[in-house]
């Protein structure tokens, strides 16, 4: 494993010891959880949180956005670097931290499943600030000449932000779009190939 998502790992069973009850859960890490109890997903969620706290913290993470000319994953790699952290969970951690904008993180795949569309993605999951208004479902495809799907297929680290229009809900929405690859995780093959950030079409204009 790289060492950035071992960090994460180490932190996320390290909060596991803070719990009274931990000892009642197994560890349900990565993909493990969707079988899981209720319960126990949250036990998980918890320990996920403490762990973005621990790699992550919120104050200092917080300082580096405001410093920040932009948002994207140019910050999210400088930022990643600096806290020796994976892209997914820096991503994760800055849509939290970011109140002054609305902006979204979607995280695809390249299983198709039981998910309907076209392919070659599929969202597996989306992160939003409370100000980003809509929410993607698992499942949904981005349009096809998309930077996500350029991303993919051409293996780009990182596409420029680019605007685009994506039905959701039957409805045409647009947003200023930026994807980067993920690394590859050869055990983990429903894990997500791409991430990308969503933000107001008009975001950097002046």
């Amino acid at each position: 494993r790289m060492p950035e998502r071992q960090r994460f790992t180490i932190f996320h069973e390290f909060a596991h010891t803070l719990f009274p009850d931990y000892c009642d859960f197994l560890p349900q890490h990565q993909d493990a959880d969707k079988e899981a109890a209720d319960d126990e997903k949250e036990f998980e969620n918890l320990c996920d949180i403490a762990a973005a706290e621990m790699l992550l913290p919120a104050d200092d993470f917080g300082a580096d956005l405001k410093t920040l000319d932009r948002l994207g994953f140019e910050a999210v790699h400088e930022l990643r670097k600096k806290y020796i952290a994976s892209i997914d969970a820096t991503t994760y951690r800055l849509i939290e931290l970011t109140d002054s904008i609305p902006c979204a993180a979607i995280f695809l795949v390249d299983q198709k499943g039981d998910h309907q569309g076209r392919g070659p993605l599929w969202v597996r999951n989306c992160s939003k600030n409370s100000t980003f208004k809509f929410y993607f479902r698992p499942g949904v495809s981005p349009p096809p000449n998309s930077v996500v799907v350029h991303c993919y297929k051409n293996g780009v680290e990182t596409t420029p932000p680019t605007k685009e229009t994506w039905w959701i809900n039957n409805q045409p929405r647009t947003w200023l779009v930026q994807a980067t690859k993920l690394p590859a995780m050869p055990d983990f093959p429903e894990y997500p190939k791409v991430v990308a950030l969503l933000f107001p079409s008009g975001y950097g204009k002046k």
